[in-house]
């Protein structure tokens, strides 16, 4: 297990339901060739800076659907499937967080959306648009972390907690088998607060084998973490960090290594704090889903960011 943050949101989120898939619809965005392959872009608004949208692990464009429109408002506002989720298609290569980062580059070139970008990442995508701004580092005039995955993340879980979640992790990997070999792959659930019409739209596009191959393999990335110094993990830019609170104990993990590894967490939190000299610190009384539990103060910390780096 390579980074425990990213495995204990999947085990924790990743329940299925049972029932057949409809009929796949149409891409609601644009599916933008970035050479062999088509990731799903979905833009609107307009306005300097860009927003760029990175969701979580194995999710897609829809993690923003209550957000988006309303930074839209102000700003270019821009989400997006990775390669295997949702409508883009997979890619063969071994996922990495290196090759993640290099297609949002690309996708980013090829669609024509120019920076300065403010990046904004919930859970993987934190980690993702951190490393993306540390490689492309004057494309970015500010970050915001929503319950960011951290690259130190794996070096603090406690061994019964990480005992359950390989435990976990081999169950599930156990069941992609079953349904690769049976040709069915369960439907995911989503967030009870996405609009019922874009889950309508996203559960036959769930039980594939893409989707849950690429969602799985976010769990196991070989190069997210790091050994840089503090020095070298600096970001130039302003930065908002909002942490999630009430994050409930899973049933099958052990309840104090789990609050351990919660108060663990929040270390982590405030180190991602010291990234940047122009740093702020909010805190969600919500779920790890904080941009559907409490989207105004999602939006509004986006807004205040994006005027800051204008």
């Amino acid at each position: 297990m390579r980074h425990s943050l990213i495995v204990l949101t999947m085990v924790v989120s990743a329940t299925v339901a049972s029932a057949a898939a409809p009929a796949v619809s149409p891409a609601p965005g644009l599916l933008v060739d970035i050479g062999s392959r088509r990731l799903h872009l979905v833009c609107n608004g307009s306005g300097s800076p860009t927003v760029i949208f990175e969701s979580g692990s194995g999710e897609g464009w829809y993690s923003w659907a209550l957000v988006q429109n309303e930074v839209a408002q102000h700003f270019r506002a821009c989400s997006y499937d990775r390669s295997g989720i949702g409508f883009s298609d997979p890619d063969p290569r071994p996922r990495s967080v290196g090759n993640l980062v290099n297609d949002l580059h690309e996708l980013l070139r090829r669609s024509g959306e120019r920076g300065p970008f403010v990046l904004v990442g919930h859970s993987l995508g934190g980690l993702l648009v951190r490393r993306y701004a540390m490689t492309y580092r004057d494309e970015v005039a500010g970050l915001v972390f929503i319950d960011s995955a951290h690259e130190d993340a794996a070096r603090g879980v406690p061994l019964a907690l990480k005992a359950a979640s390989e435990k976990a992790l081999a169950a599930r990997a156990g069941q992609i088998k079953s349904w690769r070999a049976s040709g069915h792959f369960e439907v995911m659930t989503f967030h009870s607060n996405l609009p019922s019409s874009m889950a309508a739209l996203l559960r036959p596009l769930s039980a594939s084998d893409k989707w849950w191959t690429a969602r799985f393999a976010e769990n196991t990335l070989p190069d997210a973490e790091d050994d840089l110094s503090s020095e070298q993990r600096h970001l130039g830019v302003p930065i908002v960090v909002i942490t999630a609170t009430q994050w409930p104990t899973p049933a099958y993990f052990p309840v104090d290594a789990w609050n351990q590894n919660m108060a663990n967490r929040l270390c982590l939190q405030e180190e991602l704090v010291t990234r940047s000299n122009q740093s702020t610190h909010l805190f969600a009384q919500t779920g790890h889903h904080v941009q559907f539990e409490d989207p105004e103060l999602v939006i509004s910390a986006i807004i205040d960011l994006a005027n800051r780096a204008r």
